[in-house]
């Protein structure tokens, strides 16, 4: 069974709460800013897809898998990952969250070297007593991508 973001134990959080929503989230952004793709991806549910911040859309067989390796082979790396969680607007629905907040970041994939700003939402599901994430919704914020040193507008 896979390792899922749980909730801590005792009955105030023995469900879905913001809290524990939020508690997912920094485990998330953990893994990323460490680098740590076993971390990054048992938090990631089989099917979860992302939308990229300039609008490509990835739910095909195997993403999670895909980006877990290139993590794994270091074509994939953050430098930084600073996320505002206190400023996150966190909702739940039944077993479903949402949490959105200000992202800004830096890493290379395949090679070269990336920073920015986003704008990231994050879809969890409950299950199991955890959250997974689900979908990635990023959007980047205008005049704040550079690549190799290029603005990218």
């Amino acid at each position: 069974m896979a390792h899922t973001a749980r909730a801590a134990a005792g009955p105030a959080n023995d469900g879905p709460t913001k809290e524990n929503a939020l508690e997912a989230e920094k485990e998330l952004g953990q893994a990323m800013r460490t680098n740590d793709a076993d971390g990054f991806c048992r938090l990631l549910d089989p099917d979860w897809a992302i939308v990229n911040g300039i609008g490509g859309f990835d739910d095909g067989a195997g993403v999670r898998d895909r980006i877990c390796a290139a993590i794994k082979a270091g074509t994939f790396t953050r430098k930084t990952y600073e996320m505002d969680l206190a400023n996150a607007r966190v909702r739940v629905y039944g077993n479903i969250a949402t949490v959105t907040f200000k992202l800004s970041l830096s890493g290379a994939l395949d090679h070269k070297e990336f920073s920015g700003k986003e704008v990231q939402t994050d879809v969890l599901k409950w299950e199991d007593g955890g959250w997974k994430c689900v979908l990635t919704h990023e959007t980047n914020v205008r005049g704040t991508v550079v690549v190799q040193g290029v603005l990218v507008e």
